[in-house]
């Protein structure tokens, strides 16, 4: 139903020059729409998948994290001065066996959350840290900071803790939880620290190899 919902918009929108600024204004309010269902049904798709454990989850190969999050962090910089917020990353090489496009989701996702919990003039900070037996990607920022309360579940599905900390309510409530998900199925942990105020440093455990 999607594709054809999609399909239909761009017939009515390769006829834009004889519809009225109000028509076309309904159009991408519609193209909108069906974009974030689809990105909903995505996700759910991802999650149902995630609570299967007879589908083959993700695929395993190495590859240099740090090379990783220099792609995702390239990607995300025109956002983030377009938001006004300082992104930068720190850290060395380091060989890890995973799912490169699952990782990088994960990546994109906390540094989104970032974004949507800050200000003009804050900052998001990504720092890969080796270990012997394991691999710690952080993730901070010094924005608004989630509630005591709140931290232990903002990793349940569609869980969203006041949504008028975020400047632009967007999203479904579910990137957290699918960061979550991606993370356990590489065998690792995601934590979370934060104070009101002061911001939050998301933290990824990954087993080393």
């Amino acid at each position: 139903p999607l594709s054809v919902i999609f399909s239909s918009i761009e017939v009515l929108e390769k006829a834009g020059e004889k519809r009225t600024r109000f028509e076309k204004e309904i159009l991408h309010g519609l193209k909108e729409e069906a974009c974030q269902m689809n990105q909903l049904v995505s996700d759910l798709l991802l999650l149902a998948r995630a609570d299967n454990p007879y589908v083959q989850q993700i695929s395993k190969e190495s590859f240099d994290l740090a090379k990783l999050i220099e792609k995702v962090i390239n990607k995300l910089t025109p956002l983030a001065k377009e938001k006004g917020i300082d992104l930068t990353w720190a850290g060395e090489s380091v060989q890890v066996k995973g799912d490169q496009g699952k990782l990088e989701q994960v990546l994109t996702i906390l540094i989104d959350n970032g974004f949507n919990y800050n200000q003009i003039g804050g900052w998001i900070r990504v720092e890969l840290v080796v270990k012997r037996k394991e691999i710690l990607l952080k993730v901070s920022d010094n924005g608004k900071g989630i509630p005591k309360e709140h931290q232990p579940k903002i990793f349940d599905r569609f869980y969203r803790a006041e949504v008028s900390r975020v400047q632009e309510p967007q999203g479904t409530g579910l990137g957290l939880s699918i960061a979550y998900e991606l993370v356990r199925l590489h065998g690792g942990k995601i934590e979370v620290i934060s104070e009101i105020g002061k911001g939050s440093t998301f933290t990824v455990t990954l087993p080393r190899g």
